[in-house]
């Protein structure tokens, strides 16, 4: 409700939601009155008005245009989504869109930027949490009673899903539903309540039967211990996290071509409008929205062409991608001193799997045009916890069985894991200490036969050992370029997907 007073202070008694239940007092201060001609002579270039009364005053319009959106998008946990354009899927979560918006002022006028980001929500046949820790291990009632049980790591992912849900439970005297805070750590079998093992509690009580599958307990905001199978959904929830093969669902759903993003877009900004017309919250403010999306003239330039080796023909891209597959490398090197070193067992990486793949770099390469002089390179097992030493070793090996006693160029390191304390080591020994170029590869890896793979870090060795993989390739149409013709601003963007920071994907713009 839009209220103007006159006074500095307006007091008003209000009763909660069913998120936050109770009566409160609330008491709204005067902070600051905002000039609407202020953030017009801003966007008109004026560097006279003060930034912070803009960036205030912009903080206030997005407040209350978020807040005006109420009756046309759907209010879950606190996040106002939209089923338009829904994605149903079998893997426990349906995907809604998020749509979030934010001023931004630009030359003569302000813009609304409107966003739309995929959010998993609860789908209709999830009823209970255990039917949510089902979909989340991947597992159905046979597989349950039969298969192993689960580690508290396992339990522990499990539980940052769960957290903050709303759920009703059996016995509940409050209204509404309570909130999940955490899972209990030990097996439902081994917990009790006032006495009696958890199972009883609610037999006696409750006259409920629990589960005999019943692995775990939810801890509610209340402290009182409920099985997962008698903790119901209290309608459709937003899942604050999901597990790898949920998320693995997520990701190409959510990834939507451009048209269907722009149809999605187009229809959060049609909702923006209706709101801004009809709650008219912008009318004190002296602010109309159009009804048009902004537009900015660009060119897409097209993907240049890459040339390999000199003798080849140039490779144009498809789909965004040059498939280098059968190709070989504009300047191989020619590696002459090299081994392999072993930082996991040899339960893990067997000496005969370590050569195959040595077999494998070696037969790739010739393909590729990069030639390895020492066909059989020596096999080194190391410790992680001497992680230097055994580098030393390594190179020791490699120079001992090369033409010339000629110093290691490379050492080829397959790793136990990932972990990233490990990477980071052999990368500080090998570069600082030692003087090598190294190459990781995960065991599970080195044990296979993965051809793609294997050009991969093929190409990885060239260029770390001063090949060179490709270079573009100008054709005449190259010469006449909308970059001649105006003056023009080149924008590029690229994702790194990190193995660090829960697997965070990060992304970098570019521009002239």
């Amino acid at each position: 409700m839009h209220k103007t007073w006159d006074g500095k202070e307006l007091r008003r008694d209000v009763d909660g939601s069913d998120d936050i239940p109770g009566r409160f007092h609330v008491v709204l201060r005067v902070h600051r009155k905002y000039d609407t001609a202020l953030v017009e002579r801003f966007c008109n270039g004026d560097a006279s008005v003060p930034q912070p009364v803009v960036q205030g005053f912009l903080f206030t319009l997005d407040t209350i245009l978020r807040y005006a959106l109420r009756p046309w998008l759907q209010c879950v946990g606190g996040r106002y989504l939209s089923q338009h354009a829904a994605i149903t899927t079998d893997a426990g979560f349906d995907i809604w869109w998020e749509y979030r918006l934010a001023m931004h002022p630009t030359h003569s006028r302000l813009l609304l930027n409107v966003s739309a980001r995929a959010v998993p929500v609860t789908s209709g046949g999830i009823k209970t949490l255990g039917d949510l820790s089902d979909l989340f291990f991947d597992r159905n009632s046979n597989s349950i009673a039969s298969g192993p049980a689960k580690t508290d790591g396992e339990w522990a992912k499990f539980e940052s899903c769960v957290h903050g849900l709303s759920v009703l439970i059996p016995g509940a005297s409050q209204a509404g539903g309570v909130r999940v805070a955490g899972l209990a750590t030990k097996h439902t079998r081994e917990l009790q309540i006032d006495g009696l093992p958890v199972a009883e509690h609610y037999r006696r009580v409750h006259g409920i039967d629990v589960p005999a599958t019943s692995e775990r307990c939810a801890v509610t905001d209340k402290d009182v211990l409920v099985p997962l199978e008698l903790c119901v959904l209290e309608g459709r929830q937003v899942l604050p996290q999901l597990s790898k093969r949920q998320r693995g669902r997520l990701m190409p759903l959510s990834a939507l071509p451009p048209p269907q993003r722009l149809e999605l877009l187009r229809h959060g900004a049609q909702l923006v409008m209706q709101a801004c017309r009809e709650s008219q919250v912008l009318g004190p403010f002296k602010i109309q929205v159009g009804d048009e999306l902004a537009t900015a003239p660009a060119h897409v330039l097209p993907a240049p062409q890459m040339q390999l080796r000199r003798a080849a023909a140039a490779v144009s891209a498809a789909s965004g991608a040059w498939e280098l597959d059968g190709q070989q490398v504009l300047e191989g090197v020619q590696v002459r001193s090299w081994t392999v070193l072993v930082l996991a067992s040899a339960q893990a990486v067997g000496e005969s799997q370590a050569r195959a793949f040595a077999v494998q770099l070696v037969k790739a390469g010739g393909e590729m045009g990069i030639e390895f002089a020492q066909r059989v390179p020596p096999i080194v097992y190391g410790s992680v916890q001497s992680v230097e030493q055994a580098v030393e070793s390594a190179c020791a090996a490699a120079q001992r069985v090369a033409v010339g006693n000629e110093r290691a160029q490379l050492v080829v390191c397959v790793l136990p894991s990932a972990a990233a304390a490990l990477y980071g080591e052999i990368k500080r020994v090998a570069l600082t200490r030692v003087g090598v170029h190294t190459q990781c590869v995960l065991a599970a890896n080195a044990r296979g036969h993965r051809p793609r793979l294997v050009r991969g870090i093929l190409l990885k060795i060239n260029t770390k050992l001063g090949g060179s993989t490709a270079s573009t390739r100008q054709t005449a149409a190259d010469t006449v370029s909308p970059l001649d013709e105006e003056p023009t601003m080149v924008i590029s963007a690229d994702v790194t997907h990190t193995t660090e920071a829960r697997g965070m994907s990060v992304a970098a713009v570019v521009w002239s």
